[in-house]
């Protein structure tokens, strides 16, 4: 065979295994950039909201776990409180006021002998209206106070600016017949004591408070007996509008 037609025959060859080598390493690198990861494509193993890189359990910036600090909180503080604030306190009380106060109102406490117990701590005995008179009795299973005496409480709603009088007067002692109850009154307002009265004059065991309200609310009186111990009788309480300095 002619040497020229051999040469050209493997020329051929190699020209055409040269071809189809190329042709599988085209499609081998396809595949690799079919494989390769799409921008927003996940990673297995990602969680929704994981950016690249991120492992499980990772922060993404600025987001907080459960039970993290914000910044300026305090250990033992709550989200949403304030420095200086402890747990159960509501925005804008101060350290040591009880829920219900208002600012600059100190926590009530006895204030004369008798009618001990803070305001606002015993349950109310009922209530009453403007210009009305009702009949009570400190009896077993009142409100037990602090000194061990007895208390009814009721609930009277005053006006800003309008003066009231009230006037308890005390009733015959079932504890000790013969003897009249020595009245003591207090008038509070969200555990704080406004006015105390325990007699009108050194002869009028009776109460009597004169006062001019500057919040308009739900007031509490409070009827009980001067001096600590038990004692029981019956009374009345006047509540009559305008000051009466003179009302017996």
């Amino acid at each position: 065979m002619n040497r020229s037609v051999v040469a050209a025959s493997l020329l051929i060859l190699a020209l055409a295994e040269e071809g189809c080598r190329r042709r599988r390493r085209g499609g081998d690198d396809d595949d690799q950039q079919q494989n390769m990861q799409q921008p927003g494509m996940m990673q297995p193993g990602m969680q929704p909201g994981m950016q690249p890189g991120m492992q499980p359990g990772m922060m993404q910036p600025g987001m907080m776990q459960p039970g993290m600090m914000q910044p300026g909180m305090q250990p033992g503080m709550q989200p949403g409180m304030q420095p200086g604030m402890q747990p159960g306190m509501q925005p804008g009380m101060q350290p040591g006021m009880q829920p219900g106060m208002q600012p600059g109102m100190q926590p009530m406490m006895p204030t004369q002998p008798g009618g001990g117990g803070r305001m606002g701590v015993a349950r109310l005995s009922g209530s009453i209206t403007m210009g009305a008179t009702i009949a009570g009795a400190l009896e077993q299973g009142d409100n037990t106070l602090e000194d061990q005496s007895l208390g009814d409480d009721y609930s009277i709603m005053l006006m800003a600016g309008v003066p009231v009088t009230i006037v308890v007067r005390g009733g015959p002692r079932t504890d000790q017949p013969g003897q009249m109850v020595d009245s003591f009154a207090m008038l509070g307002l969200n555990g704080t004591t406004l006015a105390t009265n325990d007699d009108i004059d050194g002869s009028n065991l009776n109460s009597r408070i004169v006062f001019t309200p500057t919040t308009t609310a739900m007031h509490t009186l409070r009827v009980s007996t001067a001096g600590s111990g038990l004692k029981m009788g019956s009374y009345t309480v006047t509540v009559m509008p305008g000051a009466n300095p003179m009302a017996l």
